[in-house]
């Protein structure tokens, strides 16, 4: 508790600062912090669709090149009564075999889970 206190002083630390005074040798072109963002949207939205979460075959949709702010980011959202996953990644340092692998781990995940709803 006391060093989070004590944290907290140094609160309006300028990241930049922190960066510069650390001399850091990294890379401009990537994130300085961190490379994995996972994020849980959890607003309802309005839209409610009527799909089978383990259906590899309806779910999964490439959406096409974007650029990617991080090496990997995984975006869950609430939508209806489902969960979706938008996943984007960079191509410099993940290749679309892995990419659908980490999917297809993602779909034995949630049916293990569905199988054994008890286990917390």
């Amino acid at each position: 508790k006391a060093s989070t206190l004590e944290a907290y002083t140094h609160q309006r630390y300028p990241f930049d600062r922190l960066v510069e005074e650390l001399d850091l040798h990294r890379d401009v072109s990537r994130s300085a912090v961190f490379d994995v963002m996972v994020v849980l949207q959890n607003t309802r939205d309005i839209v409610d669709f009527d799909i089978d979460i383990l259906d590899r075959n309806t779910v999964v949709e490439d959406l096409g090149p974007a650029v990617s702010k991080f090496d990997i980011s995984f975006d869950f959202r609430e939508v209806g009564g489902c969960l979706s996953l938008t996943l984007e990644y960079n191509e410099d340092v993940y290749d679309r075999f892995l990419i659908e692998g980490f999917i297809g781990h993602y779909f034995d995940f949630l049916a293990i889970m569905l199988d054994n709803v008890s286990t917390p």
